[in-house]
């Protein structure tokens, strides 16, 4: 049961990768994947060198990373509207029901460019919470961050920093 555990906060770890800063990123991927060679997590040493061949060598970390810019937490808009659709499709639809509700769809589409042209814009309230909550603790970590290096910490220590910070995005 402790494996899994320990397992569960490497990947959850690794899923808050991109609001770390990316110099020490790839440092904490090593130190996690000695400690899964460590204890023979074969499954999850899979995973890992997915992970590093897509996210670490296939993409830049720059462009997947949010450490500076934390505004939304997806980047992926057609995410977000493809669970809404599911939302509004639990059931498949009628020919008759599918078009009426897309056409409602359009019109709540129209009305709501409408309010953005002019100015108003609302983000939901939870994304909002969970947004500034990411960026305080991430500011909290900079400064955190900031002060090891103006002590003199060696690069070690703000690397175990930085895994601390994971940990409590959890």
């Amino acid at each position: 049961m402790r494996d899994n555990k320990e397992l569960y906060i490497y990947y959850k770890s690794i899923s808050n990768f991109p609001f770390i800063n990316s110099e020490y990123i790839f440092d904490i991927y090593n130190k996690y994947k000695n400690k899964c060679q460590e204890k023979n997590y074969t499954d999850f040493l899979k995973f890992l060198e997915y992970f590093k061949n897509t996210y670490l060598i296939d993409y830049d970390p720059k462009y997947w990373n949010y450490y500076n810019n934390i505004i939304h937490i997806t980047n992926n808009a057609s995410e977000s509207y493809n669970n809404y659709l599911k939302n509004k499709f639990p059931k498949k639809p009628t020919f008759t029901q599918l078009i009426q509700k897309l056409q409602n769809e359009e019109s709540l589409s129209f009305d709501d460019y409408e309010r953005r042209i002019a100015g108003i814009w609302y983000k939901k309230k939870k994304n909002q919470d969970k947004t500034s909550n990411i960026n305080a603790i991430i500011e909290d970590y900079k400064k955190k961050e900031s002060e090891s290096i103006n002590d003199g910490k060696s690069r070690d220590d703000i690397i175990e920093l930085w895994e601390e910070c994971l940990k409590e995005l959890i």
